[in-house]
C-alpha cells in the first residue's frame, strides 16, 4: 500500500460519485482554471481564482472572480463552499499525525483554506466522497515519512521558534518560482548545512519534511480533482515524445519535454498530474511509468508543431521533493 495508489483508488470513486456532474458544473462555472494568468501559487482549485490577486484579476479580465460570485444563487455557492469544505477537511485528518506534537504547523501545510462563506454547506459536504471512500488513503498518508521527520527534529525549532504561516508558504514559492532543476537559496544552505554538520541542519529538515507534507497533500488533493473531469491521466509515450533531458537538482528530479500534442493535452494546465513513460519499444530496465505534475508549459499552435513541458516527477508519496528528506 502506496500512497500513490491508495490515491489512484480515490479518483476512482470520485469519478463515479453520484454527485461528480453537479460539482463539475459548478467549479467550471468558476474558470477555477489559472490558464493565461500563470502558475497556481495555491493548489487548492475547487476555490480556484478566488485565491488570487482580486484586483490582478480584474485588471487582466475586466471582473474578479469574486465579483463574479455576486451573481451565483445561493445553491451553486453552496456546492463550491462545501465541496472546498469537505477537501479541506479531508486534509486534516491526512495530517492527523501532527495534531499531537505540532498542532501551529496544520494550517500551513494544508493547501486548503478556510474561505468566508455567506451560504450554509452542510448538505454538500460529503458529497465528492464518503468518510469510508477516503478511509484507506487517509491510512496510507500516516505513513508518510516526513511525518517522523518534522516529528523528531521539532525540539531544534524550540530554540528559534518559527512562524509556520509564514514561513511554509514563503519558502515553498521560492521553490515554485526557481522552477525545476533551481535551487532556492535556502535549499543551497541547507545542502550546505548537511555537508558541515552545522547545527542548524535540523531546523532545515524539519522545515523541509513540512513542505514535503504539504507538496504531498497538494498533490493528492489534485487527483479528487482530476477525478471530476476524467476518468484516466493522460499519458505521454515515447510516441508522442520529441526530445526531454533530466533536471536532477534539489529539491527533487525533474524533466524538460518536448512533445507532439494529442486530444486531451491541448487542456493541459499547470498542477495537473500526467503520467510520462519515456523508455522505448522493446528496452528493459527504463523508468517506466512516472507521475508528473505539470510546473509550466508552452502551449502547441497547432498539431503540427510541439508543446514544451517542465515537469516535477513524483513518488509513491506524492511527494515532488523527495531530496529534502534525504
Amino acid at each position: 500500500m502506496t500512497i500513490r495508489s491508495e490515491a489512484e483508488k480515490l479518483y476512482k470513486k470520485v469519478w463515479d460519485s453520484p454527485g461528480r456532474e453537479r460539482i463539475k458544473e459548478v467549479t467550471t462555472k468558476l474558470k477555477s482554471s489559472a490558464r493565461g494568468y500563470g502558475n497556481k501559487v495555491y493548489p487548492a482549485p475547487m476555490l480556484g481564482l478566488l485565491l488570487y490577486d482580486q484586483q490582478k484579476l480584474k485588471r487582466l479580465a475586466g471582473r474578479s472572480a469574486v465579483e463574479e460570485l455576486s451573481s451565483w444563487p445561493d445553491e451553486d455557492l453552496a456546492v463550491l463552499f462545501g465541496i472546498h469544505n469537505q477537501i479541506r477537511r479531508f486534509n486534516e485528518h491526512c495530517l492527523s499525525p501532527l495534531i499531537e506534537h505540532l498542532p501551529q504547523a496544520i494550517n500551513s501545510v494544508n493547501p486548503y483554506r478556510e474561505y468566508p462563506q455567506t451560504v450554509t454547506t452542510n448538505e454538500v459536504e460529503e458529497s465528492l466522497f464518503t468518510q469510508k471512500d477516503a478511509e484507506e488513503v487517509i491510512r496510507a498518508f500516516h505513513t508518510h515519512p516526513a511525518f517522523a521527520i518534522s516529528i523528531s527534529t521539532m525540539n531544534s525549532v524550540k530554540q528559534q521558534p518559527l512562524d509556520y504561516n509564514q514561513t511554509i508558504p514563503q519558502l515553498n514559492q521560492e521553490i515554485i518560482e526557481a522552477q525545476p532543476g533551481g535551487d532556492p537559496s535556502w535549499i543551497l544552505n541547507f545542502e550546505e548545512a548537511k555537508r558541515s554538520e552545522h547545527p542548524n541542519v535540523d531546523i532545515f529538515r524539519h522545515v523541509g519534511a513540512l513542505i514535503c507534507l504539504h507538496n504531498s497533500l497538494a498533490n493528492l488533493d489534485q487527483f479528487v480533482y482530476h477525478g471530476l473531469f476524467q476518468d484516466e491521466l493522460i499519458e505521454i509515450s515515447r510516441n508522442h515524445v520529441i526530445d526531454y533531458s533530466w533536471l536532477p537538482r534539489s529539491p527533487g528530479p525533474s524533466m524538460w519535454l518536448m512533445h507532439i500534442p494529442y486530444g486531451k493535452m491541448f487542456i493541459f494546465e499547470v498542477t495537473d498530474l500526467v503520467i510520462v513513460n519515456i523508455d522505448k519499444p522493446g528496452v528493459n530496465g527504463g523508468l517506466g511509468n512516472i507521475l508528473c505534475s505539470i510546473h509550466n508549459q508552452t502551449l502547441p499552435l497547432s498539431m503540427m508543431s510541439p508543446g514544451i513541458l517542465k515537469l516535477r516527477m513524483i513518488d509513491d508519496n506524492l511527494n515532488a521533493y523527495r531530496y529534502l528528506l534525504h
